[in-house]
């Protein structure tokens, strides 16, 4: 609880900061193949993710983590050269 309040919102980059990790790891890929650096980075940054949303109690919004990846992701393979 903050200020006597039951709610309040979360501020935050870390969604567009793993957003553009992911895009990052899109960069280097050739020949329209999936980079194995974008798979990499995925799974351990979701699997860490989804163990916090689990089992760590905190005033983290993990799934707009999770979110901001996706998005990174899509437009990642929506703008590479073919």
């Amino acid at each position: 609880m903050h200020c006597g309040q039951t709610f309040y919102g979360l501020l935050g980059a870390s969604g567009i900061v793993f957003m553009l990790i992911m895009l990052s790891s899109l960069a280097g890929s050739r020949n329209g193949g999936i980079p194995i650096t974008l798979i990499l980075v995925g799974a351990l940054y979701l699997s860490q993710q989804v163990y916090d949303i689990l089992f760590v109690q905190d005033n983290v919004a993990n799934f707009m983590h999770i979110v901001g990846g996706a998005c990174g992701t899509v437009f990642g393979f929506a703008v590479r050269r073919k």
